[in-house]
């Protein structure tokens, strides 16, 4: 998810208008990700921007690491 995170980053800031379709591209993979990992795990997520959207992806994976813990036996 990191890799998409960068690409998209990348290709948004670009005046080639293929790449622009690509960072659009690289936004709904991670919004559909996100999504999954909202039914997957139940935790409901906040919609931040994209200057903190790095620290968010750091936060879900805290999140769902600490749920995980909870599941185990």
């Amino acid at each position: 998810m990191e890799r998409i995170f960068r690409l998209r980053k990348h290709c948004r800031k670009s005046k080639n208008p293929l790449a622009k379709l690509a960072g659009v591209f690289c936004g709904v993979i991670l919004e559909c990700y996100l999504w999954k990992l909202e039914r997957k795990y139940g935790i409901q997520f906040e919609k931040e921007l994209d200057k903190r959207q790095e620290e968010t992806w750091r936060r879900i994976r805290r999140q769902i690491k600490q749920k995980g813990k909870k599941q185990e036996p």
